[in-house]
């Protein structure tokens, strides 16, 4: 393989954050395990540990919001990131070391004074598309092999759906500007 598997993952999971983003009663959209096996085929692969220094004690200095990054981020180069887990109806991948993150500036519809707030506040459904899509990041914890790692990040170090966090990583590939994943060596949650 010639290592061109990661970014089209990375496009894929941005991808299904941004499609299963809006409101509506729909079931969630989820991304099949990378090279997992479909319906009915060989049994899943063992989960991965997540790297031990993952998470973080203390809180990195100089935190960019997600927005601002992702109009000046370059592929390959060291960032540190804040957000709030969410963005989509499913900001975690299951089964995968991913969670988007959004923008802190935004607001969740559950802290906005209104009568009829949707019932997934970090989906950001009231949030316009446009500015949702400029204010989101796809954050992956990758393993040797440079993929996604089989472990689930909800829960884990305490993340949760619209847990602020700050994640030190690296700028993975950027085929489009809408599209900005970091792969993570360091987590701290809020």
């Amino acid at each position: 393989m010639t290592g061109t598997g990661t970014p089209t993952l990375a496009c894929l999971l941005a991808a299904v954050a941004l499609l299963s983003s809006a409101c509506g009663d729909t079931a969630p959209v989820s991304a099949p395990a990378a090279g997992g096996a479909a319906a009915g085929g060989a049994a899943p692969a063992a989960a991965d540990a997540l790297p031990a220094a993952l998470f973080l004690a203390a809180k990195p200095e100089g935190a960019v919001p997600v927005g601002d990054l992702k109009k000046s981020a370059k592929e390959g180069e060291t960032v540190v990131i804040r957000g709030r887990v969410g963005g989509s109806k499913s900001p975690f991948v299951a089964g995968r070391a991913v969670m988007t993150l959004a923008d802190p500036k935004l607001v969740p519809c559950s802290e906005m004074s209104m009568e009829d707030s949707c019932a997934l506040p970090w989906d950001y459904c009231c949030e316009d598309r446009g500015v949702l899509t400029a204010h989101t990041a796809t954050v992956e914890v990758d393993g040797a092999d440079g993929r996604p790692l089989r472990a689930d990040l909800k829960g884990a170090g305490g993340i949760a759906e619209l847990k602020t966090v700050t994640v030190v990583g690296t700028v993975g590939p950027r085929p489009d500007p809408a599209v900005l994943v970091v792969r993570a060596t360091g987590i701290f949650v809020e």
